[in-house]
């Protein structure tokens, strides 16, 4: 009911279902304006003019867009989103448990609170920042080298760290910095060059 209610011109390929779904799209049919879209629900992409190469499923979802290559999926998905290429994946208008960005690769998962659970193997090919506690149950491998709980001792190669402890038969390697005094109980071995800021 008033899909396209307001719409004019001629879109290529166009789904829209729902009262006031696509109610202001405008598609001349050449290929450059609207077209290849699908709206499903009220409201749903209802303000949008020129967009192209997008879905919408749900009420209200992509409310206010107008951008290209969007996916809104959800009662309010995307409701305020005006720019191309974004992902939600949301409830409401402002709760998201998926948004994206597939022209920056950019992607955010779950809220502020709660758990986002990897049930499998995870493979990070870039750099892994975490700017809160990160909890790690099992062992940790840095460079093929566990490093271990060791019920409440942390071991690296199989040597406790901490304070006064030992570190027998592992390699340390690339830049580290010891913040405490460093006894040598035999030879150490030194490959590169080494800087001592004091003696």
């Amino acid at each position: 009911y008033r899909a396209f209610y307001n719409a004019t011109g001629a879109p290529d390929s166009v789904v829209a279902i729902g009262s006031q779904a696509l109610k202001e799209h405008n598609g001349d049919g050449d290929g450059s304006s609207g077209g290849y879209i699908v709206a499903v629900g009220q409201n749903c992409l209802s303000s949008c003019e020129h967009m192209r190469h997008s879905v919408a499923i749900g009420n209200d979802a992509g409310h206010e867009a107008n951008g290209s290559n969007n996916i809104f999926i959800g009662n309010g998905a995307g409701y305020l989103e005006t720019g191309s290429d974004k992902l939600y994946i949301s409830n409401s208008s402002t709760t998201n448990l998926i948004t994206g960005d597939f022209a920056t690769g950019d992607l955010s998962l779950g809220q502020t609170q709660g758990t986002v659970s990897i049930l499998n193997a995870l493979t990070v090919a870039g750099t892994l920042t975490a700017s809160g506690d990160a909890y790690v149950t099992d062992d940790l491998y840095i460079g093929g080298t566990a490093l271990t709980n060791d019920n409440g001792t942390l071991t690296w190669d199989g040597s406790a760290l901490g304070s006064g402890s030992a570190f027998t038969g592992g390699t340390v390697a690339n830049a580290t910095t010891f913040n405490s005094g460093v006894t040598l109980a035999d030879t150490l071995s030194v490959t590169g060059a080494a800087t001592l800021s004091n003696t």
